[in-house]
């Protein structure tokens, strides 16, 4: 697993690398809004397949592929795929980019004060990747019960419930990336390419 790495030997890793391949990839962040924000709930799936297995996430996607009209496409297709949503163009709204060096994350929340801390640990250093990042709203949206299997065990969870069972695991991926939906919801800008760099960040 990519945490059990230590910077040095990630550094190690990538000493003779020449010119790797940065790939494209798209996501999704799937919510049903509550009474107020304390109420609104967020899919969290486990991963099934790839050096991620059994990490927890609350985005759903994979990589935009040749024949995917777009970005935009890459996500709906990779939406239905994984989860069964069903989606259409005007139900999700661009968040941001980020990558392509991504970091594991925690996070806490005490006193109305959300804390993001992005640690020195690569959660990809041997498969770098950037990312277009959607959120959406499925409150009416029609959901298969087909999927591809490669995430499983999906719970609504609220923001809280998220950081209580999973703020300081390195096994859920990407706060980051939820620490941009947040943001989004509480009406704050969200920049257009994330800033992924290690370090803390209040909200």
């Amino acid at each position: 697993m990519f945490e059990d790495l230590t910077r040095e030997m990630q550094r190690a890793r990538e000493v003779n690398w020449k010119d790797p391949l940065t790939y494209l990839v798209t996501a999704v962040i799937l919510y049903q809004p509550g009474k107020s924000l304390a109420d609104t709930r967020f899919l969290v799936v486990t991963r099934q397949k790839g050096a991620a297995m059994g990490h927890k996430q609350a985005h759903h996607g994979g990589f935009v592929k040749p024949t995917d009209q777009s970005l935009l496409a890459a996500a709906i297709r990779e939406a239905r795929e994984e989860t069964g949503y069903i989606l259409k163009p005007e139900d999700l709204h661009f968040l941001s980019m980020a990558g392509p060096e991504l970091y594991r994350s925690t996070m806490t929340a005490d006193d109305d004060k959300i804390v993001l801390t992005i640690t020195d640990i690569q959660a990809e250093p041997t498969a770098p990747f950037v990312i277009g990042l959607f959120l959406s709203n499925v409150s009416n949206i029609h959901r298969d019960i087909e999927t591809d299997g490669e995430v499983s065990n999906g719970e609504w969870m609220t923001f809280q419930d998220m950081i209580d069972a999973y703020g300081q695991s390195m096994t859920f991926n990407y706060w980051s990336f939820l620490y941009l939906v947040m943001s989004h919801l509480l009406g704050r800008s969200v920049p257009s390419i994330a800033n992924t760099s290690p370090g803390t960040y209040l909200l």
